[in-house]
């Protein structure tokens, strides 16, 4: 058990019993009064080990649920030169439809589609939603990119 816990803390680094321990990159209240922290991770994972590392600091992957929280996200990637830059989220797509929806709530994905997707590129099982432009994009569970965390409170 112990090194186990040794290899969790050396591979996630900054784990604080389950809480990052760094300030949020970028807060957002929403309309509602509820606020959202986000934290940019520039290591390149799956989209399996992105999700386990956000549910290990207490968060998830981002959901781009509420009304101008795409917006607010791009103008922020914008503003770090990081908006060409493909980074996982938390929609997936549910079984072998086209119909996506974000993970967690179950908000179903209508909007915010870069021209031309979701498009299952050459039938490659994509099956997970990536930000890339300022806009969303369908990709393979098993392709590693940079990822987004999001805390809400």
């Amino acid at each position: 058990m112990k090194i186990l816990v040794a290899f969790a803390f050396v591979l996630f680094g900054d784990l604080a019993f389950g809480v990052y321990s760094r300030a949020c990159d970028l807060v957002w209240k929403l309309p509602s009064g509820k606020k959202s922290c986000y934290f940019f991770f520039e290591g390149w994972r799956p989209w399996y080990m992105a999700q386990i590392e956000c549910e290990l600091y207490g968060m998830h992957l981002i959901a781009l649920e509420a009304e101008g929280e795409l917006e607010v996200i791009t103008q922020y990637l914008k503003k770090e030169s990081k908006l060409g830059t493909e980074w996982l989220t938390g929609g997936i797509r549910l079984g072998w439809t086209n119909d996506f929806q974000w993970s967690p709530g179950n908000t179903p994905i209508i909007s915010g589609w870069n021209e031309g997707e979701p498009n299952n590129f050459k039938n490659q099982g994509e099956d997970r939603v990536s930000l890339k432009n300022g806009g969303i994009n369908d990709l393979s569970g098993s392709v590693s990119c940079p990822y987004i965390c999001e805390y809400d409170y």
